[in-house]
């Protein structure tokens, strides 16, 4: 059983080949996984993979209702590689430390304020957000929840103000 108390982060959803399918991991659920593997992190660090209908108990355990975005995006439509595949079963932290480096990703989470790789308001954009929620989650808020959603998107549109007239 995994740490599921205080907030989560819904870092990615993937899906696997069903031979190649992972166990559930929310609250000693164990039940075969292979579509619609949520990853999450919780409070504590601690990264997991949960089944869909685990990830809905989770989040009304948590009193979420909103739908949120995977940080580092929904990659269930994409197939994994076997090294991949192992690395969920075996080693999730490193399989998320791989997605976060992803050349896509690359040109958002490394660029600088004022730097030429943040011409595109998309990028923008999505520094901004990226920013905010960490700023917000190192506090231990979770921005998706109802009273915070308002505060955060505020902070969020700010940022990115400030961003766009830094370049």
């Amino acid at each position: 059983m995994r740490d599921t108390d205080g907030y989560f982060e819904l870092l990615t959803i993937l899906e696997v080949p069903k031979d190649k399918r992972v166990r559930c991991q929310y609250r000693g659920c164990l039940h075969p996984i292979y579509k619609q593997i949520h990853i999450i992190r919780h409070a504590s660090g601690a990264i997991s993979c949960i089944g869909s209908k685990c990830y809905s108990l989770l989040k009304e355990s948590h009193a979420l209702t909103a739908v949120t975005a995977p940080l580092l995006g929904d990659r269930s439509s994409v197939r994994l590689t076997e090294e991949e595949i192992s690395l969920l079963a075996s080693n999730t932290e490193e399989l998320i430390k791989r997605f976060s480096s992803a050349p896509e990703l690359e040109e958002i989470k490394n660029c600088k304020v004022g730097s030429s790789q943040l011409r595109n308001d998309k990028a923008l954009k999505a520094r901004a957000l990226e920013l905010t929620r960490q700023k917000f989650m190192t506090k231990g808020i979770d921005p998706d929840l109802p009273g915070w959603k308002g505060w955060f998107e505020r902070e969020v549109k700010e940022l990115y103000e400030q961003l766009k007239k830094s370049q």
